[in-house]
């Protein structure tokens, strides 16, 4: 069964699973292909408004996760690093300014697990199940 819903997390993994075969396996097994064509992907179907929607099917000014497109950040860098074309590393800084400008809480420097995107300016989502988290990897990766 093709599962015909794009998830922002999924999806980010396997950009950078074929960043790490591409890595192992050389040009030769047409991974920079496929991963060009799910980054395609990415953009067109999840690539609407402030950030990358990380379902498609949720609906319009949702709270947003931001453990997604952390792991979409990682991939990208990985891809930036091999690959050296512009394309990855300017999708991945539009990635840290939205880290910069709602994930990261100012008083704390803790990063929000949601985040609700208020045209070019977020605010924390005010409800009981938002809370802040560390996390070293994204941490690393904003650096």
């Amino acid at each position: 069964m093709r599962e015909e819903r794009a998830l922002l997390y999924e999806q980010a993994f396997v950009l950078f699973a074929l960043a790490e075969a591409h890595r192992l396996l050389g040009p030769a097994a047409g991974c920079a292909a496929r991963a060009n064509e799910l980054l395609e992907c990415i953009t067109h179907r999840l690539g609407a408004g402030v950030g990358f929607r990380a379902d498609t099917d949720a609906p319009a000014g949702a709270p947003q996760l931001a453990n997604p497109r952390m792991h979409l950040l990682e991939a990208l860098l990985a891809w930036a690093e091999l690959d050296g074309a512009p394309h990855w590393r300017r999708i991945a800084e539009r990635i840290v300014r939205l880290a910069l400008e709602c994930w990261i809480d100012p008083a704390s420097g803790a990063l929000r697990e949601h985040y609700e995107p208020r045209s070019r300016h977020c605010a924390p989502r005010r409800c009981g199940s938002c809370g802040l988290r560390r996390s070293a990897a994204c941490a690393a990766a904003l650096r």
